[in-house]
């Protein structure tokens, strides 16, 4: 397992350690690692969306009026 050092600013330590005693963790290795993962989940889904956005796009234009489409979804 890798050691790290980090510096932060002392607000940001104080954050920390507040969430430590409110419970949160263990202990602070516990909340970055909780971060991290967290941060990565975030990137995974912003990618998805990314890419179902472009996918939408290049999809082109749909023959289909607003109307057809609600109609559609809603199942009607």
């Amino acid at each position: 397992m890798a050691v790290l050092k980090v510096r932060l600013p002392d607000a940001a330590e104080d954050w920390v350690r507040e969430q430590l005693d409110r419970g949160r963790f263990g202990d602070v290795d516990s909340y970055i690692a909780d971060l991290i993962a967290r941060d990565r989940d975030t990137e995974r889904s912003r990618d998805a969306l990314v890419a179902a956005l472009i996918e939408g796009e290049e999809s082109g234009t749909s023959d289909q009026s607003l109307g057809d489409i609600l109609h559609g979804i809603r199942g009607s």
